[in-house]
């Protein structure tokens, strides 16, 4: 508090705990919105004194007791845990030693505070929204393990709206598990289903429907759930 009070503040240099346990040490990076989450963690904890340090749980060697250790020489009891590349994951460390907050569902033990998007409000915008432009039959399409990543949010949302539609514009969900996706088993959905419109964040949809010959969005919609905020060609929920 008397830093954030000074008029001129001296840099204080303390550091908060980015903790990453993919398999690789960037394997996080892979996803654009992950990205966005450190920038903005990084951009925050600046503000007021500090600077955001990435730790790996996966560096050779390491194990739970020795990052704790490490993480209490350097003096850092604050910890941000990036997202798992699990859903339904965990970590054993030892929490009694930190203030530690999470992004997104993926870490079910311990519970933590997580900062998340309201994954349910954003589907039931899209769909209402859909609805508005005229889309009548509104399909969903992704593996099982995002929804598991969201804790099924965008799941119950778009179940829920569905009851504001005529049954008969009802469209069944596309929902398989992982070794599972691919295009000929979407293909094989879609034409069976026909849907006016498609709300996933598999962007690889639209080279299968248009393999298809459909043209996106003139013979059927794509809506992202999740949209990166460097997508500009995409249609969807930032």
């Amino acid at each position: 508090m008397s830093y954030r009070r000074a008029a001129n503040p001296v840099r204080l240099h303390l550091s908060l705990g980015f903790v990453t346990s993919f398999a690789t040490r960037e394997g996080w990076k892979n996803l654009p919105l992950y990205r966005e989450f450190f920038q903005g963690a990084a951009e925050s904890a600046d503000r007021h004194g500090y600077r955001l340090e990435e730790f790996w749980l996966r560096e050779p060697n390491m194990t739970a007791d020795r990052l704790c250790d490490i993480l209490s020489y350097r003096k850092i009891e604050g910890l941000i845990v990036a997202p798992l590349p699990v859903a339904q994951g965990h970590l054993r460390l030892d929490w009694n030693r930190f203030s530690a907050v999470t992004f997104t569902y993926t870490m079910a033990r311990p519970l933590l505070h997580r900062v998340v998007n309201h994954q349910f409000r954003s589907m039931r915008t899209a769909a209402r929204q859909l609805r508005k432009l005229g889309y009548r039959r509104i399909g969903m399409a992704m593996p099982a393990n995002i929804s598991r990543r969201v804790d099924h949010q965008w799941v119950g949302s778009f179940l829920a709206e569905r009851l504001r539609q005529e049954p008969k514009d009802w469209v069944p969900m596309c929902l398989l598990e992982d070794k599972e996706w691919s295009e000929e088993r979407f293909c094989r959905w879609f034409l069976a289903h026909e849907p006016d419109v498609i709300i996933s964040q598999q962007e690889n949809i639209l080279g299968w429907l248009a393999n298809l010959g459909r043209r996106v969005p003139e013979d059927v919609g794509f809506v992202h759930p999740n949209c990166p905020k460097s997508s500009v060609q995409i249609a969807g929920i930032y």
